[in-house]
């Protein structure tokens, strides 16, 4: 395989990537939409008192966000990018050349690992004081 097509293949992948994601978030907000509006059906059909009701409509609290998850992200990023260039000045090829890169990935999860964990007890200590 040439470079050219290899980039039209990671290009077209890409593209398909985002498509697939767009696509499944539609499909899940209606489905959430459609299992809303069956609970409320349901409610009115059923009679239910106010207090059950509201409990049954009451929206699930909304999950804290991972504040280390572009850490996580831009470690493996970088561990790639390192193992890419090890490859390359190496001259690496083939099968040595995806397993360099999927070593780099490894260190660069390996090392967000531990700064995390720092970080995280950093912000343990300030919400004591």
């Amino acid at each position: 395989m040439t470079g050219v097509e290899v980039g039209a293949i990671c290009a077209v992948m890409g593209i398909l990537c985002g498509i697939i994601a767009i696509v499944t978030g539609v499909i899940a907000e209606v489905k959430r939409n459609n299992n809303e509006r069956e609970v409320r059906r349901q409610i009115i059909e059923s009679k239910l008192d106010p207090e059950t009701a509201k409990v049954l409509v009451t929206p699930v609290a909304p999950k804290e966000k991972d504040p280390y998850g572009p850490l996580q992200g831009g470690c493996f990023m970088l561990g790639m990018f390192l193992g890419y260039l090890v490859a390359h000045f190496l001259g690496i090829g083939g099968m040595g050349f995806w397993i360099t890169i999927v070593g780099g990935m490894g260190f660069g999860l390996f090392v967000s690992f531990f700064i995390k964990r720092e970080l995280m007890k950093r912000d343990a200590e300030k919400k004591q004081k």
